[in-house]
């Protein structure tokens, strides 16, 4: 990442003819959010720990009764905890407002299924996380059941 005042010009040239005039401030303020986002994003990632032999995997493959040999279903659920409780922190920043992953129609049909599990799975993981619970067989079944129903879409 190119140091904030690096960042500043180039970000303020591509927001200004969607957005009109950015003060260095905003979009300031903007890199930094985006850098923090992003560094959330990842880290959270890391915590899930969503390798084909983690325990999240095994678990997830038990409850769902799909076999994940290649990763592919735990990676999905890993992406769709990341953006719901990347989007349930995500930051108000002027002048773009939330930093909530947005679908976009030029992203892969992948990330934009990813977006949109993650947004079903947001009030559920916040009310776990409120709670102070774990993702349990519970939630792995729900998360299951919603990401059958994308793929069938």
């Amino acid at each position: 990442m190119p140091r904030q005042a690096q960042a500043i010009v180039p970000l303020q040239k591509f927001l200004e003819p969607d957005f009109g005039v950015i003060s260095g401030e905003e979009a300031g303020n903007l890199v930094f959010a985006l850098a923090i986002s992003t560094v959330f994003h990842e880290g959270v990632h890391g915590i899930l720990g969503s390798t084909p032999t983690s325990q999240l995997s095994i678990d997830f493959e038990r409850v769902s009764g799909r076999q994940n040999t290649s990763g592919e279903i735990v990676t999905l659920l890993d992406e769709d905890l990341t953006y719901a409780i990347q989007g349930h922190y995500a930051q108000m920043v002027e002048p773009v407002e939330s930093l909530t992953s947005r679908i976009s129609d030029q992203e892969y049909p992948v990330v934009k299924i990813r977006k949109a599990l993650g947004e079903k799975l947001r009030p559920k993981i916040v009310k776990y996380m409120k709670a102070g619970k774990s993702i349990d067989d519970d939630f792995k079944a729900f998360a299951s059941q919603a990401i059958k129903e994308a793929e069938d879409v």
